[in-house]
């Protein structure tokens, strides 16, 4: 009424005091989304409703997924049978989709059996099993009959068929064959119709013929029943996690969004004390958005509202044209059931309807615009205002949604037209997809730099344009086009960064984390984006070192390193950066790791509660908006998807959708019944049903993203369909009633169809600060390079990967390796005879955990602390050697049962003799002071330019990486030593040279010793290796005791180390120099 001067003075002072009181009191309302609504009268009435103070708000697909896994390894795997059974529907059955854990879920979701909802088809479990019964006697009367025919004369399928019944010993391998015969086919219609009439007068042909149509009928029957027995699994499950749901939502304490509208609507029914309660404390309800709502949301209001005396004031304010959230369980049936309703309550002055047809949004020109398209019969058509009473101003009350002319305020009314107010341009010569989206964002990046550089007063900057896409890949594309044409852009999402295709890795990820050690989890790990693909396809053999890595940083809660690593270790940001053009994308994910840093540090630290306040705080997002900015102050080009759009504006709105709606996996319907969920998408009637509801969704979607421009609208006329795939309404409907606007309406529309103007991809005059922008060629280096310049990076090789072509050493969260024991478990034959071995498989179980361990061990025991005691016993009784040792076992998964035996493998290890063959004496380890454990080596080499070697096996230039286990010196001379912990049958001298053949470790102790050597060479003043390169021990550690030398050993000369050495190494790596 403010707007409207003149009625300003027809106002009583009277009323001027209570709209001014009114005002004063307006901050006192209570505004809430209708489940947030609901959920502070359950919190307030809790102990009424049986329900807790503070519950916790659920997401309830990831419950579903959570309550699936439950059951399959609960409930479910106690039946094997029907698991394997199950588990062989779900993967193989027809009609489900491949990834059907999700589907499994995605049903549940839609699934409210709380309103009555259906599951179709729900077939007997039981009707194969009939059917298979029931073909036994027509198999038994086919072959009698075969019996008495005669085969002279027959047509060539009765003659195939009686083939068939002498080849077929069983009656499913008979079934089988008959299925190939199709009632349509020529064949079967020659040989089972043709035939039986030219063969009418041999009764035992008629017979037979009529058998084999019985037959072939109840096979056909047979292979539908089992066809469809698939969707029985599948109703059945969605049964069973809705029951299981409800259960765990109550265990935890927790409502969804549905649980709040139905607890509360639940209450009203059986409470009227709470219904008068709320009505006496709320005397005025106003529902916005009321297209949107859902049966329950409109018994709750209409309990609330209108059942009854004394109900609050209800006002709904709702558009059914801009109903485009079906897919949150908005229905559109029910607002029509809602608007029927008052409609029939105004005709007895209970009610009224009034239209609102001022569009105070949009130019003139742009109103004309619209009405002409909207108008269109293949968009709404324009419907007639019925007034059948002055208290009913809307058109008349039917299922069809009406479109009448807005009108401009009359204010506005006499805005002259300066431009004209929708461009469209013509697409249509392009097949491919491919080709017209690029060509689609080409033209779309010319018109805003048309726009900037001519000074238009359409639009004051590029804040003042959205581009609307259908969806979020759409607007990803379109980001990065826009970059490459030096557009500053942003997107536009809902829900902040939870909401996004980072948030979403990152999740899986810390999900996977949990069980690294499964290969099924490592293997979905490296199908990520986080590390480059250098792992061969398939199951790893062994769990990579950066799994590893970041799985003990997860568990020990070291976020802060964990999303360091996850980021920057493997180049992740940058590749990111590369191939989004320093996108949004970037932003996420810096702004996701920092949340999910300080998150992590606030819950203590482990992934599952990590995990837990991930789903929290998106589910807390998930009403917001977020725009990704730089935070720089540029303005920037907003890119949101259509369904984003609602309720917003911007004098320019350029559409880019180029597709159709995703395909369901499974239908949902809406009937007089309630709702239904149709499980197989072979049903044509359920098909034809959804593609009309698709249709009329794509109606109102279209709508909203049309009516968000206020002066300019811009549109891309599309083919009817792309070579491979649909364009979506921009080559249906949409392009139908535009062009037919334009051709009625000149003045208001423009057609573009020459050649797109050529533009330098340089950034815009007078917007950014820097200038020119960078120019991208058509092709970028990064893809030509592949990701992130990957040929460039140096690459890392070692002798694990040199002899088995396995990953690089495993490392542990601060860089030491894992996974020590080279060979693994041996046979020992039960008769073996002179086993020397001071620990036993018995004593110490073989496997990497043990040799982790050991190796661990020998790091941390103080050398020559073992000497400070007469014997073992005393020393294993040391409260601080036993808790060192304790710890390491159990930090390998090692029980106590084993700690004994692992100090006295260490003790012996320590007083094990060696032998100095320069110096002619004999030593201990216990004796060395001066040792290095765990010594790195990075060593260069050079990759041949031309090589004869297959292309897989070719080395670039890179680096030999390892870690020597100890370097110690003694006597001025310096030793290399290895801990070998294999579980051999005896340790004799000739046992433990066969193993250092078999396992090639001469080739180890050859890269090894040539790095010590280099080393040497640097650190050692007149260092000369035939006087200081002591030599090389391999220590056996099971056959260690203080009496005997359980090892090899080996004393290279300057030859072998400067020349013999490096020459193997560069056969084999393929090497110009080492």
């Amino acid at each position: 009424l403010l707007k409207k001067e003149s009625r300003k003075d027809c106002w009583t002072e009277a009323e001027r005091r209570r709209l001014f009181e009114a005002h004063l009191r307006s901050d006192e309302a209570s505004i809430h989304t209708l489940h947030g609504f609901c959920h502070s009268i359950l919190k307030a009435h809790a102990l009424e409703n049986e329900t807790l103070f503070d519950s916790e708000v659920a997401d309830e697909r990831t419950l579903l997924h959570e309550t699936l896994d439950g059951l399959l390894r609960g409930p479910w795997a106690r039946d094997t049978e029907r698991l394997r059974e199950f588990l062989g529907v779900m993967q193989e059955g027809k009609g489900i989709p491949k990834d059907w854990r999700s589907h499994l879920v995605s049903v549940a979701l839609a699934y409210q059996p709380g309103r009555g909802d259906r599951l179709a088809p729900d077939p007997d479990p039981n009707q194969v099993h009939h059917l298979q019964m029931e073909l036994e006697p027509y198999a038994q009367e086919l072959r009698n009959t075969y019996a008495r025919i005669n085969r002279q004369h027959a047509k060539d399928t009765f003659l195939k068929v009686c083939d068939w019944l002498e080849q077929s010993a069983t009656v499913e391998a008979l079934a089988d064959r008959f299925l190939r015969l199709n009632k349509n086919s020529t064949a079967y219609k020659k040989g089972f119709v043709a035939g039986l009439k030219a063969q009418a007068k041999d009764p035992h042909w008629v017979t037979f013929a009529e058998c084999c149509q019985h037959f072939h009928d109840t096979v056909q029957r047979l292979q539908e029943a089992r066809r469809v027995r698939a969707f029985h699994f599948v109703a059945e499950a969605v049964r069973a996690l809705r029951e299981r749901l409800v259960q765990e939502k109550k265990r935890l304490g927790a409502l969804s969004y549905d649980d709040m509208v139905s607890r509360l609507t639940e209450a009203v029914r059986n409470r009227p004390s709470l219904v008068e309660q709320l009505r006496e404390r709320y005397r005025v309800c106003i529902v916005d958005e009321f297209q949107d709502t859902d049966p329950l949301q409109w018994e709750l209001l209409r309990r609330l509202c209108l059942d009854g005396k004394n109900g609050p004031r209800l006002f709904l304010v709702g558009d059914p044209k801009q109903a485009i959230y079906g897919f949150r369980g908005g229905d559109l049936r029910t607002y029509f059931a809602a608007r029927e309703e008052l409609h029939m309550r105004a005709t007895n002055n209970q009610a009224q309807g009034s239209g609102l047809r001022e569009n105070w949004r949009s130019s003139p020109s742009l109103i004309d615009a619209l009405n002409a398209t909207f108008s269109h019969p293949s968009w709404f058509g324009l419907a007639e205002i019925a007034e059948e009473s002055a208290n009913w101003k809307l058109p008349g009350t039917s299922n069809h949604i009406p479109f009448t002319f807005a009108e401009s305020p009359s204010s506005r009314s006499k805005e002259k037209q300066t431009e004209t107010p929708v461009v469209l341009r013509d697409f249509t010569g392009f097949s491919r997809k491919s080709e017209a989206q690029k060509i689609v964002h080409t033209w779309i990046a010319a018109e805003i730099r048309s726009l900037m550089q001519a000074s238009s007063s359409l639009v004051e900057g590029l804040g003042g344009i959205a581009i609307l896409t259908r969806t979020n890949p759409e607007a990803a594309a379109l980001e990065k086009s826009l970059r490459r044409a030096g557009i500053p852009c942003r997107i536009r999402r809902r829900g902040g960064v939870f909401d996004s295709i980072q948030a979403d890795q990152i999740r899986l990820l810390l999900e996977l984390l949990e069980t690294a050690r499964d290969p099924r989890s490592q293997t979905q790990i490296l199908t990520l984006p986080f590390l480059r693909r250098e792992w061969p396809r398939g199951i790893p053999e062994e769990i990579p070192d950066t799994i590893r890595r970041w799985a003990a940083l997860a568990q020990a809660g070291r976020w802060t390193e964990f999303f360091q690593s996850l980021l920057y270790e493997h180049g992740y940001i940058h590749r990111l950066a590369a191939q989004t053009r320093g996108g949004s994308e970037v932003q996420t994910l810096l702004a996701l790791a920092r949340r999910l840093t300080e998150e992590g540090m606030k819950c203590a630290g482990s992934p599952h509660a990590l995990l837990h306040r991930f789903d929290s705080l998106r589910l807390q997002e998930s009403g917001e908006e977020s725009e990704t900015s730089n935070g720089d102050g540029i303005p920037r080009v907003t890119i949101m998807t259509l369904h984003l759009s609602k309720g917003l504006e911007f004098p320019v709105i350029f559409l880019a959708s180029l597709s159709e709606s995703r395909k369901a996996t499974f239908y949902t319907l809406r009937d007089e019944q309630g709702f239904q969920h149709i499980l197989d998408r072979e049903n044509e009637t359920a098909e034809k049903i959804h593609r009309q509801q698709a249709s009329e969704e794509d109606r109102r979607l279209f709508y909203v993203g049309l009516t968000r421009a206020k002066q300019r609208l811009y549109v891309p006329l599309l083919p009817e369909k792309f070579s491979h795939a649909g364009s979506g309404p921009l080559g249906g409907f949409a392009s139908d009633a535009l062009r037919e606007a334009a051709r009625k309406h000149e003045h208001l529309f423009r057609i573009d169809r020459g050649d797109l103007p050529h533009f330098s991809p340089t950034a815009i005059s007078g917007l950014l600060p820097y200038s020119p922008a960078v120019e991208f060629p058509e092709r970028d280096p990064w893809e030509e390079a592949g990701a992130f310049f990957q040929e460039r990076t140096r690459k890392l090789s070692s002798y694990s990967q040199i002899v088995k072509r396995a990953a690089t050493p495993v490392l542990e969260e601060d860089g030491r390796r894992l996974n020590r024991e080279e060979s693994g478990p041996e046979i020992i034959p039960a008769d073996a005879a002179e086993v020397v071995e001071s620990v036993t498989a018995k004593d110490l179980p073989p496997g990497p955990e043990t040799g982790n361990a050991l190796h661990e061990l020998l790091e941390a025991v103080d050398f020559q602390g073992v000497n400070t005691v007469g014997n073992a016993d005393l020393w294993m009784e040391q409260p601080r050697v036993t808790e060192t040792a304790r710890s390491i076992l159990a930090r390998h998964g090692l029980t106590e049962d084993y700690l004994r035996a692992s100090l006295q493998l260490v003790w012996n290890t320590l007083h094990m003799p060696l032998v100095d063959p320069k110096g002619g004496t004999m030593f201990r380890l216990s004796g060395i002071a001066e040792r290095k454990h765990e010594m790195e080596f990075l060593l260069p080499w050079n990759g041949l330019a031309k090589t004869t070697l297959p292309e897989h096996i070719q080395r670039r230039d890179g680096f030999l990486w390892g870690f020597m286990d100890l370097v110690f010196r003694h006597q001025d001379r310096y030793f290399l030593l290895d801990w070998k912990s294999n579980l051999l049958e005896r340790y004799t001298e000739k046992d433990i040279a066969a193993d250092m053949d078999k396992h090639d470790y001469h080739l180890q102790y050859q890269l090894y010793s040539v790095a010590l050597d280099k080393w040497l060479k640097t650190r050692v003043s007149g260092y000369d290796p035939d006087k200081h390169f002591g030599g090389i021990y391999y220590l056996y550690l099971r056959g260690a005791s203080p009496q005997k030398f359980s090892g090899y050993f080996h004393q290279p000369t300057r030859q072998a180390l400067r020349e013999a050495y490096p020459a193997r190494l560069r056969e084999i790596l393929g090497m110009e120099a080492l």
